[in-house]
């Protein structure tokens, strides 16, 4: 199992990023096609926010302070409070998020992706340009699935990154990555207009 390096764990800094998922079946116009929003610091604080989808009457956004999550609907102005209760507390954002992945899959997390592939001794197969942006290319290769990050050249931050079983299943693409942001905890707070139901 991946363990969590120290100084990822006790960062003081806050990571930032937006980015989208890239597929042949996306259609540009759908809401799979929008950009999502993450911010987390360590283990203990994280916010997602999607973009709105009118057509479900939704406008998604998760807060976490461990261990404490917020599952917030802001088209509604309502959300559910959930806490966990677990032994471990941990919040955590896998780049890939289906059900039936590796467990090694789901312990890559946004934020950690290059010391993921440190970690897994990957394997480098050259560099690419994506987007006018050079780009050194590293693989994770298993017996199932190959992984695949495309790290920028002129600052080591990731771009893309892309999982494959065969064929393309699909990549996700950062439009923004920030990793050293000064800390805002008012983001990790629940939005003053918001009601709040208890889920346990």
């Amino acid at each position: 199992m991946l363990l969590a390096l120290p100084c990822l764990a006790n960062s003081p800094k806050m990571f930032f990023a937006e980015y989208r998922f890239v597929h042949p079946d996306i259609k540009e116009e759908s809401f799979e096609a929008t950009s999502r929003k993450v911010w987390r610091i360590g283990f203990k604080y994280l916010r997602i926010q999607e973009a709105p989808d009118p057509d479900q009457n939704i406008h998604g956004l998760i807060i976490s302070n461990a261990p404490d999550t917020y599952i917030i609907n802001l088209f509604v102005k309502s959300g559910k409070h959930v806490v966990d209760r677990g032994e471990s507390i941990d919040v955590h954002v896998p780049v890939f998020q289906q059900p039936n992945l590796l467990q090694k899959i789901k312990e890559l997390e946004m934020g950690h992706e290059n010391a993921f592939f440190l970690q897994h001794a990957a394997q480098s197969i050259g560099t690419k340009i994506i987007d006018d942006i050079d780009c050194d290319v590293l693989m994770i290769k298993s017996n199932e699935y190959e992984l695949t990050l495309y790290r920028r050249k002129d600052n080591g931050n990731p771009l893309q990154i892309g999982i494959r079983n065969g064929n393309i299943i699909y990549d996700l693409k950062y439009l923004t990555y920030e990793p050293d942001l000064e800390p805002d905890f008012t983001l990790f707070e629940v939005p003053s207009d918001i009601r709040i139901i208890e889920a346990n």
